[in-house]
């Protein structure tokens, strides 16, 4: 599971000193209040529909034969990170719906922060701490073995958060959009010139997202992430 990559700032190393210097166990703050819950289930609502559009524009570009040769017939039982990578990297493809793609890469680190470490508000903060035991992460971002009793932890700023909700909001719009776009194109081919023979669809230039493109999002920072007890 991709975590977002630890960003050292300011910010973020006061978080977690205090997160290291706290007089009672990370698991007793407080829980995320009601928009901090709304928040976070909109993330991943959000890439639930990510996701099926995904699946439903590979598909499309499958069944068009609009892929490369080596994907071709294959793209139905692949990973979503596959799915992404073969998107992101289609001939053609315009900069801007490239850079789209690449940030729901990027952007689905948050979600698996959100989705699957437990979430707990700094008492005095608007930010969260998230923890978890699973020693796969831990040694995936920290390089090691967990000791017993030791858990990851990872910080980040709500603001941080809200941004990039609105970014992955604006993304999941156009996706859906080039989507349909998409499927229209394959699907109902224009009419050749009563004097010219039909001609099979233009496979070279689909851009992944037609004339439609996502505007530039941001870069955003995420949280600094670390082992404890």
């Amino acid at each position: 599971m991709a975590l977002p990559s630890s960003v050292e700032t300011e910010r973020n190393r006061y978080l977690m000193e205090l997160v290291r210097n706290a007089s009672e166990p990370i698991i007793n703050w407080p829980a995320p209040n009601k928009d901090d819950v709304v928040l976070i289930g909109k993330i991943v609502m959000l890439y639930s529909y990510i996701d099926f559009n995904l699946r439903r524009m590979i598909e499309v570009l499958d069944h068009a034969k609009a892929l490369p040769p080596a994907w071709l017939g294959k793209t139905a039982k692949m990973h979503l990170s596959d799915v992404e990578t073969i998107l992101e990297t289609t001939p053609d493809i315009s900069p801007n719906n490239a850079l789209a793609l690449s940030r729901i890469k990027e952007f689905r680190k948050l979600r698996n922060l959100l989705a699957h470490f437990a979430v707990k508000r700094f008492p005095t903060e608007d930010a969260l701490v998230f923890v978890t035991k699973s020693a796969a992460d831990y040694k995936r971002v920290l390089g090691a073995e967990p000791d017993p009793g030791v858990v990851m932890t990872a910080v980040a700023d709500l603001s941080q958060i809200r941004d990039v909700c609105r970014m992955i909001e604006e993304i999941q719009h156009w996706l859906s959009a080039a989507t349909n776009d998409l499927e229209t194109h394959f699907s109902n081919p224009r009419p050749a010139p009563p004097d010219r023979p039909a001609r099979e669809p233009n496979k070279e230039r689909h851009g992944c997202g037609t004339s439609r493109s996502s505007r530039q999002a941001a870069r955003s920072g995420g949280g600094a992430t670390s082992g404890g007890r």
